[in-house]
C-alpha cells in the first residue's frame, strides 16, 4: 500500500509530495510500516492520516506530524519532532537531540525515550513515563501524567529568563547589523557640516536594510554555530545517560 508524505523545506527541483510503498494494511493488527529508504528526505511531513501507521528505524533531522491519529514512532533518532493537533499517538524507544513539541495534542504516550527538550503547548491527557528529559516546558497544558521520569529542568510559564535566553541571543546580531550599516553609510551622504542632520537622514532610509541584514546574520549565526553547539551538548548528555542505563 502507498501513502503520501510531504517534503519539508523542499528546494527547487525537488518534489513537494512523495508516494512511499509501505508494508501492512493500516489496521490495528496489521499497521502500515514506514521504514528508512533512499526515497525519504531527511525532513518530511506526515499529514491527515487516521489509520494505524508505524514509523521506525529512522535517523533523520525533522519530522512534522499534522492532524493524525493512531501513529506509532519507535526505535528512531531525530533532531526534532513536532506534532500538531494529533491524538492516539505512541512514542517509544525514541531519541530526540533538540526538541519534541506537542501542540494541542491529546492521548499521546511517550515512554522509554531520551529527549533533550519536551515542549507541551496546550496539550492534555497525555502519558509521559520512564523517560530521560533534559528540559520540560509545559505551557497551557493539563492532565498530563508524569511518572518515573528523570527530568533535569521544568518550566511551566513563559518567564523573563526564557525570553532572554531563547530570543535575545537571536536578535543581538539584528541590532548590531543595523548600527554597523547606519554608521558606515554616513560618510557617503553629504549634508554639509551638520553631523546630527547627516546621522538622522542617513539612518532613516537605511534602517530597514540594516534590520534585514541583522535578521539574516542572526539566523545564520543561530543555524551555523549556536544550534549545532547545543545539539552536540545534548547528544553528549543523552549518550552518557544511555551508557549509564545500559
Amino acid at each position: 500500500m502507498k501513502i503520501t508524505i510531504y517534503n519539508y523545506g523542499y528546494k527547487p527541483g525537488q518534489k513537494i509530495s512523495l508516494e512511499i510503498e509501505c508494508k501492512g494494511e493500516g489496521t490495528k493488527e496489521n499497521p502500515l510500516i514506514i521504514e528508512p529508504s533512499d526515497k525519504i528526505p531527511k525532513n518530511f511531513i506526515v499529514r491527515g492520516y487516521k489509520y494505524n501507521l508505524v514509523l521506525k528505524g529512522f535517523k533523520l533531522r525533522y519530522i512534522l506530524v499534522e492532524n493524525c491519529q493512531n501513529i506509532t514512532i519507535e526505535h528512531t533518532e531525530l533532531t526534532r519532532l513536532r506534532m500538531d493537533h494529533c491524538s492516539k499517538i505512541a512514542i517509544r524507544n525514541f531519541t530526540c537531540f533538540s526538541r519534541l513539541t506537542l501542540y494541542r495534542c491529546e492521548d499521546v504516550t511517550i515512554e522509554t525515550s531520551f529527549i533533550a527538550q519536551l515542549r507541551l503547548f496546550k496539550a492534555s491527557d497525555n502519558s509521559i513515563t520512564n523517560n530521560y528529559i533534559i528540559r520540560l516546558m509545559e505551557i497551557g497544558s493539563k492532565n498530563n501524567g508524569m511518572e518515573l521520569n528523570d527530568i533535569t529542568k521544568v518550566q511551566r510559564s513563559i518567564s523573563l529568563n526564557y525570553l532572554v535566553t531563547e530570543y535575545a541571543r537571536r536578535f543581538a546580531w539584528l541590532f548590531m547589523g543595523y548600527i554597523i550599516i547606519t554608521i558606515s553609510s554616513i560618510p557617503f551622504i553629504s549634508f554639509g557640516d551638520n553631523f546630527k542632520l547627516r546621522l538622522i537622514i542617513a539612518s532613516v532610509p537605511i534602517s530597514m536594510f540594516g534590520v534585514l541584514i541583522g535578521v539574516f546574520v542572526a539566523v545564520l549565526i543561530n543555524k551555523a554555530i549556536i544550534r549545532p553547539v547545543i545539539i552536540r551538548r545534548n547528544k553528549r548528555l543523552i549518550e552518557k545517560e544511555k551508557t549509564i542505563n545500559n
